[in-house]
């Protein structure tokens, strides 16, 4: 039931949308991402699903998940893909192998395409106002249980790459280990300009959809 709920509030896709299958799949990986969220986390925060912040007057960037927290902000990429990942942190396509199909797939390295997310969050938030540094911005990227990353896992002090069933601990963990940095006055000031980007037009999302490049 609460799934349904989520998916109505995504407003599931045409499946005449271009990489639709693709794009599915991804919605199934962040209700799993979702429920942690929302259940499991410790301390004060509001989150965000499907945020799309400006990169300028015409063009956005979707980000998966923004978690505004008392002790900083979380920005997650979700991929729920199967198979074997390899890739280097700099470099700008990883490579995801299926050995069953004896296939190989390139795709947009996450670290980077989540360090995009962050430039345009921070465009967008007024840091100095609320004294965040960058190592108060947390990178996490987030593959589904059926992607094997053992050659590309990463757990270093503010970028993380792991698979759904670690998140929890990895969220908490990070929260247990660093000091509150925001009170609940400053959380609600950042989620109000979040949420402004969270709830934009279906053109928006279209538009957004129809442009992408960084994926295939």
């Amino acid at each position: 039931e609460e799934y349904k709920r989520y998916i109505e509030n995504k407003k599931t896709l045409p499946k005449e949308t271009p990489n639709y299958y693709n794009l599915y799949k991804g919605i199934v990986a962040e209700f799993e991402v979702y429920k942690i969220i929302h259940r499991k986390l410790f301390g004060e925060y509001r989150f965000f699903n499907s945020v799309y912040l400006p990169k300028n007057e015409k063009e956005v960037t979707e980000t998966d998940f923004i978690i505004i927290h008392e002790n900083g902000i979380f920005v997650l990429e979700i991929k729920n893909i199967y198979g074997n990942i390899y890739g280097e942190v700099e470099s700008d396509n990883w490579i995801q192998r299926i050995e069953e199909q004896n296939k190989i797939v390139n795709i947009y390295n996450p670290i980077k395409q989540n360090k995009n997310h962050i430039k345009y969050l921070k465009q967008n938030i007024n840091m100095d106002k609320y004294n965040l540094l960058d190592e108060n911005i947390y990178s996490i990227i987030v593959f589904g249980n059926n992607s094997n990353v053992d050659s590309v896992r990463l757990n270093e002090s503010n970028l993380k790459v792991i698979n759904i069933d670690e998140l929890e601990d990895t969220l908490n963990d990070i929260i247990n280990n660093n000091l509150n940095i925001l009170d609940q006055n400053q959380i609600d000031e950042i989620s109000s300009v979040i949420e402004e980007y969270s709830e934009v037009d279906e053109s928006v999302k279209v538009n957004h959809i129809n442009s992408i490049t960084e994926y295939s």
